[in-house]
């Protein structure tokens, strides 16, 4: 599929340092997804200059099945009017395969300065969750993911309490099922609103493995489903 990535920022967020954060986050997201970002460049100068440029950062990449994933930090306004949203839809439909899934990625910051604009953007992300675009084509579609920009600030997935989480390939489940002698269904359970199954971009029944260290049992492998 196709993912296209804004983040949004409001004018006290958009400083040189949180511009490289997201960015940086970003790219680690998409490697965790399975995209190869090998040959993003994340040197500091060119990312400062690309945005004062062009008021926009673009990550464009593609992973092993050749599926094109498009990251995009840009100016705050972008977003807010539901007509600019669109424009960049239009902008990017042209790019996207038929018959394949396409995700928008929406990221928008919550400045604690601005209580208001806290809920506008917490109601907006809601909404966003449950947007799929049919674009001209047949069998074009668009889905559209959401973040807070805050959640960008630092990559949860390295946090030393969070395990490693591994989206588990249809494979991989069906022989995980066949030796456990169970069923997805009886599998522990993982919220699709939860941040790392938000962080992978987990639809609802992928499965993940979780590999778990504790001091009294060592290291451990855990598996959920989304749900």
């Amino acid at each position: 599929y196709i993912s296209l990535s804004i983040s949004t920022m409001t004018e006290e967020k958009t400083t040189n340092d949180t511009i490289y954060d997201a960015y940086k986050t970003c790219t680690e997201m998409l490697t965790d997804r399975k995209f190869d970002a090998s040959k993003v460049n994340l040197d500091k100068e060119y990312v400062f200059k690309q945005f004062k440029n062009n008021r926009e950062v673009i990550i464009d990449i593609f992973n092993a099945q050749g599926d094109r994933i498009i990251v995009k930090l840009v100016d705050p306004r972008i977003i807010f009017k539901t007509e600019n949203l669109m424009k960049v839809v239009d902008s990017v439909h042209r790019m996207i395969k038929p018959n394949m899934h396409n995700l928008l990625i929406v990221v928008i910051d919550n400045s604690k300065t601005k209580s208001n604009l806290n809920t506008i953007i917490d109601k907006k992300i809601k909404s966003l969750n449950s947007i799929a675009i049919k674009l001209p084509e047949e069998e074009k579609r668009l889905f559209i993911q959401g973040f807070k920009y805050s959640e960008l600030q630092a990559n949860i997935s390295h946090h030393h309490l969070v395990p490693l989480h591994i989206l588990l390939s249809s494979t991989e489940i069906e022989t995980l099922l066949t030796s456990l002698r169970t069923t997805k269904e009886k599998l522990p359970r993982i919220l699709i609103t939860e941040p790392m199954s938000r962080y992978l971009n987990l639809s609802i029944g992928d499965v993940c493995r979780i590999e778990s260290k504790s001091e009294t049992a060592g290291e451990y492998n855990s598996y959920r489903v989304c749900i």
